[in-house]
């Protein structure tokens, strides 16, 4: 690997020691005249170290260091020291690289030792940054107050919940943590919801990442991973060679860089995968995962149950025939009510007229993309429709457009033929309504 000049492949590297025993992540480089001189390492511990790389040994994804681990905070090692026998300019240059672009409001410390927390600070951002592919799911307040967080407010999928306490009481009269869980569901469906439950059930810390996840930023998690509920949301949106890196994971606990080194995953972990299209999910990560319960369709009495649950975490109270109307329109998405629920709080009514209208969905849940697609399929001839004209069409992938189907087949507007989808007259109906019949008084 060339590095002269540009540091910045080292950046996220794993170094190990002589003995091959592995130490942290490269958090940032030093360089000299001609070749990087020094290493900021982040160790699992949460410390901060500089070491030096004299006669390290570079390859594509690690770095050999030329000393044991032993003397890795020892006293020659040790930040503050190395960074008293700095002079000036380099004390700047080495924290001006570490910290990259300034903050705004961020100041250069001078004094060494404010320059050393400087730089462990700026060091393990960058740290995080190396990390970025295994992006944590992020909501906003409001949203995560609106999330259910334990059995009694989770509404529907009754077997579902009661075969997952069987797993979970099972689990802690063990000592251990439950097996690993697949939850296939349409989107919106609380899948990350049951995640969270479980962990909270179990009394275990919960971490989201986003698939696609690559072995290094994996690597990177569970160093600092302690057990818990590890949730790989979306795991089928991973490429083939991501997934099948997973299978290790999930049968022996660890995950393998491609220069063999591993890193362990704590034994008190449930991995816990989603997905909304599990024709994706390759058949052996499918079958690593012990638990695959089966989801069914939310009624239109549930949605309203979900509806009336959320509105009162945020203190809006809806009558029984506002939330049934809601409820309705909630297409049976749990996500969808949610946001039904926030535009209520905005307009500050519960009037579910108001609501749909400002959303734009009507009484029986449909948005403007099943609109979209109902004249879709009606200027194709409303029969013997296939989904590539529909997609052409509709310029939307296969995986959107059959989102929108579940909902218009449940509400009959559509069937499935041998020889494609077909309008149902109540679909007809929707895209052609009647004319109106001029009356005595027009």
């Amino acid at each position: 690997m060339t590095v002269a000049g540009d540091p910045l492949p080292l950046v996220g590297l794993v170094a190990f020691d002589l003995d091959g025993e592995e130490l942290g992540e490269v958090a940032g480089v030093y360089m000299g005249p001609e070749e990087p001189e020094w290493a900021a390492l982040l160790l699992p511990s949460g410390r901060f170290v500089v070491v030096p790389l004299a006669e390290a040994e570079i390859y594509e994804d690690s770095l050999d260091l030329a000393f044991p681990a032993a003397l890795v905070g020892a006293a020659p090692l040790q930040q503050r020291v190395l960074l008293e026998d700095f002079t000036k300019s380099q004390e700047d240059e080495l924290t001006a690289y570490f910290s990259g672009v300034p903050r705004p409001g961020t100041e250069v410390a001078s004094a060494p030792m404010e320059q050393s927390r400087q730089v462990a600070s700026t060091a393990a951002d960058r740290s995080q940054e190396a990390a970025s592919t295994a992006k944590r799911a992020n909501t906003d307040p409001t949203g995560d107050l609106l999330r259910v967080d334990e059995w009694s407010s989770y509404v529907g999928q009754d077997r579902i919940k009661a075969r997952l306490r069987t797993h979970i009481e099972a689990a802690i009269v063990d000592d251990r943590m439950p097996d690993h869980i697949l939850f296939e569901a349409p989107p919106g469906y609380g899948k990350t919801s049951l995640a969270i439950i479980i962990a909270d059930e179990m009394g275990a810390e919960v971490e989201v990442l986003k698939m696609p996840v690559t072995t290094r930023a994996l690597s990177a998690v569970l160093r600092d991973w302690d057990g818990g509920v590890l949730v790989f949301d979306e795991i089928h949106r991973g490429s083939r060679k991501e997934q099948e890196d997973l299978l290790p994971l999930l049968e022996e606990g660890f995950v393998a860089m491609p220069t063999g080194r591993r890193t362990y995953m704590s034994p008190d972990t449930t991995i816990v995968g989603t997905t909304t299209e599990p024709d994706k999910v390759i058949a052996p990560l499918r079958d690593r995962f012990p638990i695959r319960p089966r989801f069914v369709d939310y009624t239109d009495a549930e949605m309203a149950q979900i509806v009336r649950g959320m509105g009162k975490k945020i203190k809006i109270r809806f009558s029984t025939d506002e939330a049934r109307a809601l409820g309705a329109a909630c297409a049976g998405t749990p996500r969808q009510a949610r946001g039904l629920v926030l535009a209520a709080r905005d307009l500050r009514t519960t009037n579910a007229a108001k609501i749909l209208d400002m959303v734009e969905i009507d009484p029986e849940g449909l948005t403007a993309e099943h609109m979209h697609y109902l004249r879709s399929v009606d200027s194709a001839g409303g029969i013997g429709v296939g989904l590539a004209t529909i997609t052409t069409l509709m310029q939307l992938p296969v995986s959107t457009i059959r989102d929108l189907e579940r909902l218009l087949l449940k509400r009959r507007f559509l069937t499935l033929e041998n020889t494609g989808r077909k309008l149902t007259n109540a679909g007809f109906a929707k895209v052609r309504p009647a004319p109106r019949r001029r009356g005595l008084d027009d």
